[in-house]
């Protein structure tokens, strides 16, 4: 299991079968600040939920199931990043394309 001290973000996700998970981060970087999430562990955490199966799917896409009282897909998770600073890209967007999962950036 990877964890980190903002919560586990990698192992195994056994329950979470009837739940959406939604990961939030910020900033992903070493700094030691309540925002930044070090790219290592983000590279580890999405490995393993890929290999635990789950994919991606859009924020909107996710209300919109909710809203409608739809079921969501099994295994499903949403992935944002707030505040759209430039190491997302940096860091991120390569890992999401390997990985062929997607993501919602808020831009401020």
């Amino acid at each position: 299991m990877i964890e980190h001290e903002s919560g586990i973000v990698g192992g195994t996700f056994a329950g979470l079968s009837d739940s959406l998970l939604i990961l939030t981060f910020h900033s992903l970087d070493d700094a030691a600040s309540v925002i930044s999430f070090p790219p290592l562990v983000f590279r580890r955490g999405l490995a393993s939920l890929c290999e635990s199966g789950y994919r991606t799917m859009g924020l909107e896409e996710a209300a919109e199931c909710l809203r409608r009282g739809r079921p969501l897909p099994p295994r499903s998770v949403v992935i944002t990043f707030d505040d759209g600073y430039r190491n997302v890209y940096q860091e991120a967007f390569q890992l999401l394309i390997q990985y062929d999962l997607s993501a919602t950036v808020f831009m401020a």
